[in-house]
């Protein structure tokens, strides 16, 4: 699309989670606009033009692409989404230079179905070396040049055919299901494949290498249907080894995709472990996420002297709004060791540390917390 007389790339992304739609806008990836599961083409045009303006206000304040040292007031966490990102940048704007040359895929396809047609998207990275008939020449052509080439994975073939020119290109692509990988399936007992779950599972890359995983690790995946959800779902090979490394035998389909789909990540897993949360169960991993708890979180309320906090406590923090700076006013106040039931108290009678300066300041100086509490259920404000 068109914006701002520049032509950029907007991922179409389908998502039962988003009630009508939304457009994201992600520092160093492509805008993604996320759609309900049966939009109509005709609904997402819509959609993009209901988001346009704001689109264009984002994405006006994007920086070039640099790697800076300047001193930036980010917290851990988005130091390393805002380095990630600009490394990101830079490796795509110097690959010439530097000889490296990898590709961001996305594929768009459409299905006519007894319903009409559908769409899905589907975007990875790829080494140059994958794509066979590719050559980096031809992706950095600068007068721009007409290719046609493969991508080959165990559930089938990709064939390309389109235009690159300067680092970026565009085309069409067919399917070629794998006729030896579906015997393999009915084998392996999985069940027969149809050449659309083919194509679902060839888009995920889920293979041999992810089907041997899965039963080295005594997974119940035992049907076709139940591969194509992981990978739809995101679920990769380095998903499940990673798993495995950190110590979790998850060994059920639908466990393991309602991780991935909460965001349970395996750096949200180490950071966790790292601070003492080791061997909790993945319920309990499912929902301090959910929650919004992370490390930092943790972190601030560790440097406040509330160290290894059972995850219950962490949690219904987070859900009362009971922030590290919430705790650190009232604790420059005086107010130390306030065990978290009374914080949250606190924080859901309206009682912080301005409160009380005010009420000090009124001559109600030297109360407890829970005459303040008190004081203030009694209406008397600031």
């Amino acid at each position: 699309m068109d914006i701002c007389g520049k032509r950029i790339e907007l991922q179409v992304r389908r998502s039962n989670r988003v009630r009508g739609h939304r457009m994201v806008v992600r520092y160093g990836l492509p805008p993604e606009l996320v759609v309900r599961p049966r939009a109509t083409q005709a609904q997402i045009d819509e959609a993009i033009d209901f988001h346009r303006s704001w689109l264009e206000l984002q994405l006006a304040k994007t920086i070039e692409p640099r790697l800076g040292l300047d001193r930036l007031r980010l917290t851990e966490e988005q130091g390393r989404v805002e380095a990630r990102a600009r490394i990101t940048l830079l490796a795509q704007s110097e690959a010439a230079a530097l000889g490296v040359t990898y590709s961001r895929i996305t594929m768009r396809n459409q299905r006519k179905g007894d319903r009409g047609f559908s769409y899905s998207s589907s975007d990875f990275d790829v080494t140059l070396d994958q794509l066979v008939g590719l050559t980096r020449e031809q992706v950095m052509s600068a007068s721009g040049t007409n290719v046609q080439f493969q991508l080959k994975r165990d559930a089938g073939t990709f064939n390309f055919d389109g235009w690159f020119k300067e680092g970026n290109g565009s085309g069409h692509f067919t399917f070629s299901p794998s006729s030896s990988f579906a015997s393999e399936l009915a084998r392996q007992g999985f069940g027969k494949a149809t050449d659309e779950q083919l194509l679902s599972l060839a888009m995920s890359d889920t293979g041999l290498a992810f089907i041997n995983e899965l039963k080295a690790q005594g997974y119940d995946t035992s049907t076709v249907e139940q591969l194509v959800r992981m990978g739809n779902h995101g679920v990769r090979l380095e998903y499940l080894q990673g798993l495995k490394s950190v110590g979790y035998s998850v060994k059920t389909t639908e466990l393991v995709v309602r991780m991935k789909d909460h965001g349970v990540g395996l750096n949200f897993i180490r950071a966790l472990s790292g601070l003492g949360y080791s061997n909790i169960t993945t319920d309990e991993l499912v929902r301090t996420k959910d929650h919004g708890v992370s490390a930092e979180f943790v972190n601030q309320l560790k440097d406040l002297g509330y160290a290894r906090l059972p995850l219950e406590n962490l949690v219904e923090m987070k859900d009362h709004g009971v922030s590290p700076a919430f705790v650190k006013e009232l604790k420059d106040l005086g107010y130390s060791d306030t065990s978290v039931e009374q914080l949250v108290r606190l924080k859901d009678h309206g009682v912080n540390a301005a409160y009380i300066r005010r009420m000090k300041e009124r001559g109600y100086a030297d109360l407890s917390l829970d005459e303040y509490i008190r004081l203030r259920d009694r209406g008397e404000k600031e």
